[in-house]
């Protein structure tokens, strides 16, 4: 048995997301002794894709007879990962993504909801429920000079972080995200998304900067070492995502012991609801944010790292084999 890991990054969208999908494919087959390759020019049984824009890749093994297994709605904050689209009807597939879901052999999701999500907007093929997994040691093994990189790399000073990934281009998390900064002057927000690769993001950039508050820190991508640190020193990571759709992020908060708190406009049932906090309002984010980094809930933070330590890279590999297997049979 030998698995394609399609690698097709896309540098001037990508915000870590698919980049660490990738990584926990190939690591998980790695741990379970699972042959990979990173081409389709070599020989492989299994294609195991990740995000639309591999419709040739795709194509190909359909024809030859290839098993294809493609992780869905894992890289929703992700531009090239995004198969959702939200307008005022509500949140659905995109067309495309449906096509392709109904292509594949086999379609792997984090949790309950995104399952049922998927049923419900058409999608017809097998669906497993099967975490990305999380390298808990990426965030424990970090020693006291990538500890401080973080700060150095923007200048904090200041004692309390809230950390949060998203797009420039959404102005509601941008609006949110400035809000509830300007309600919480002791603490720095850093608010990270991609880079534009075109001419008018420094205008867009800088327009972004003369609204926000001074503890606010927008930025576009920065290195993985960097992203690693940031994780470990802020006390609270703000989601602004729908929660089914966010796993990948949010496992890595609570494996670097990082509060998460939810601020969306519905609250979706998952199996996160013992771990995070949800809210629907500022008012409420904003006193959950000032509780946590006045008194951190050591208890809670162990439970989340707990949950994290669950959805392990090694325990995950060992499921991935046996999908991948029951596909060959």
């Amino acid at each position: 048995m030998k698995v394609l890991v399609s690698n097709n990054p896309n540098e001037a969208k990508d915000i870590y997301e698919l980049r660490r999908i990738r990584k926990n494919i190939k690591g998980a087959c790695e741990l379970a002794s699972i042959p990979y390759v990173s081409t389709p020019l070599l020989d492989y049984d299994i294609l195991h894709v990740i995000d639309l824009n591999e419709d040739l890749v795709i194509n190909d093994a359909v024809d030859r007879n290839k098993k294809v297994v493609i992780s869905a709605l894992m890289a929703e904050s992700d531009p090239s990962g995004k198969m959702c689209k939200h307008d005022r009807k509500g949140t659905h597939l995109k067309p495309k993504a449906l096509k392709t879901l109904n292509q594949v052999d086999l379609v792997l999701v984090p949790n309950q909801p995104c399952k049922e999500f998927l049923i419900k907007e058409g999608v017809k093929k097998n669906i497993e429920v099967l975490p990305s997994g999380v390298n808990m040691s990426r965030f424990s093994a970090i020693n006291d000079i990538e500890k401080t990189l973080f700060r150095k790399y923007f200048g904090i000073s200041n004692a309390h972080i809230c950390l949060c990934v998203g797009q420039y281009d959404d102005d509601k998390e941008k609006n949110k995200v400035i809000e509830i900064a300007k309600k919480c002057p002791n603490i720095t927000f850093v608010y990270i998304g991609p880079k534009k690769n075109y001419g008018i993001f420094d205008w867009l950039f800088n327009k972004i900067i003369r609204k926000a508050p001074k503890n606010v820190i927008f930025s576009d991508i920065i290195e993985d070492d960097v992203y690693r640190s940031a994780m470990v020193n802020s006390e609270i990571y703000l989601s602004l995502k729908d929660i089914k759709f966010d796993s990948v992020t949010m496992l890595e908060a609570m494996a670097s012991k990082t509060r998460v708190i939810s601020f969306n406009d519905t609250i979706t049932p998952n199996d996160y609801d013992k771990h995070i906090e949800c809210y629907i309002n500022v008012d409420d984010v904003v006193a959950a944010i000032k509780e946590n980094v006045e008194h951190p809930k050591e208890k809670e933070l162990s439970s989340a790292y707990e949950f994290a330590r669950s959805r392990n890279l090694k325990e995950i590999s060992k499921k991935l084999k046996e999908y991948y297997e029951q596909l060959l049979k």
